[in-house]
């Protein structure tokens, strides 16, 4: 399974704002009984994590999540910090919505008018899998 969640946070002045990015990569092998993740964390999620309101639980920021999943969520985040274990990383995040396309190390999901393609590495074994 693989996740990856943007969140809008709102700087001072008001017209500074950006997108937040985390990862979460998990693989589960039932054939093998093994299970591994990684959260791949931008920077800028840690250096937002512990700010007060404009972070956590913004309005509408849900988008097509249950709103009280998002908060839990969240809440969680917030309390405990991202499941481990953790990659953090500056790298920019390439993403375009129309089509859709994001790249981020090696992470990446594209939109074409007949497919979508998808690439990452396995958390345990760092195997490419496309």
């Amino acid at each position: 399974m693989l996740s990856i969640f943007r969140q809008k946070i709102e700087k001072d002045p008001p017209e500074k704002e950006t997108h937040i990015f985390y990862l979460i990569n998990s693989i589960t092998d039932p054939q093998k009984n093994s299970f591994s993740s990684l959260s791949q964390i931008h920077q800028d999620v840690l250096d937002n994590i512990n700010e007060t309101e404009q972070f956590l639980l913004l309005q509408d920021e849900a988008g097509n999540l249950d709103p009280f999943l998002f908060k839990a969520y969240m809440n969680e985040i917030k309390a405990y910090g991202p499941p481990s274990p953790i990659q953090v990383s500056a790298e920019p995040i390439h993403m375009s919505a129309h089509p859709l396309d994001i790249r981020w190390l090696d992470f990446f999901l594209k939109q074409t008018d007949q497919n979508f393609f998808l690439s990452f590495n396995d958390p345990a074994k760092k195997n490419l899998f496309k």
